[in-house]
């Protein structure tokens, strides 16, 4: 992995995170640099573990750690995985498939900045009451849709209602993988439906 191209990738994500536009001069957009968009993540995966292990308190107690680390695992695979899959049929839809490509190497690496955006308000939420903590991360998760529609909008170049029809999109497969690996492993594993509804 390029310590240099991960760099320029991470600093172009902030610059679009607080709204401009040349970030995207910070990206290779190249099927090649698709393709390394991908490392984003193993870079994001430890913070992703750690929170998602800070939650585990949250699963039933018959939703044993194996069971819920395998859960997590999966999806955070396939969520990785069928977001741009998606888009392949949808950018062709939309007449963009010729920004596919820069959108989902965009997309991928705002996931680092995303994550690091989620643990920072995360920790500094531990420091505040349960009710100043959840609003915290309620306005950290909104502004990372708007940030997510943020991106569709400068490297598709969409209207903002397709836009937000993409983070809708992504969020409901994101739902559903959720759903299904924790119901998989729930299943597989313990034969709980109680893990499934509380994780």
């Amino acid at each position: 992995m390029s310590v240099a191209e991960t760099t320029r990738a991470v600093t172009g994500a902030c610059r679009l995170a607080v709204g401009d536009r040349n970030g995207l001069l910070f990206f290779d957009t190249s099927v090649g640099g698709f393709w390394r968009s991908f490392r984003a993540a193993l870079i994001v995966l430890p913070i992703y573990a750690f929170v998602r292990y800070m939650d585990f308190e949250q699963a039933a107690e018959t939703f044993p750690l194996a069971s819920y680390a395998t859960a997590e695992l999966f999806s955070y695979v396939l969520k990785w995985i069928t977001y741009p899959l998606a888009m392949i049929y949808i950018c062709d839809l939309l007449g963009k498939f010729d920004r596919y490509y820069a959108y989902i190497t965009v997309y991928n690496w705002a996931g680092v900045v995303q994550m690091l955006g989620f643990f920072c308000a995360m920790l500094l939420g531990s420091a505040l009451s349960d009710g100043m903590a959840g609003f915290l991360l309620m306005m950290v998760m909104v502004a990372i849709l708007v940030y997510e529609g943020y991106i569709a909008v400068v490297v598709l170049d969409v209207p903002v209602i397709s836009a937000l029809a993409l983070v809708v999109i992504d969020m409901l497969l994101a739902v559903m993988i959720v759903l299904f690996s924790h119901s998989a492993a729930a299943g597989s594993l313990t034969g709980s439906l109680t893990g499934l509804i509380r994780a």
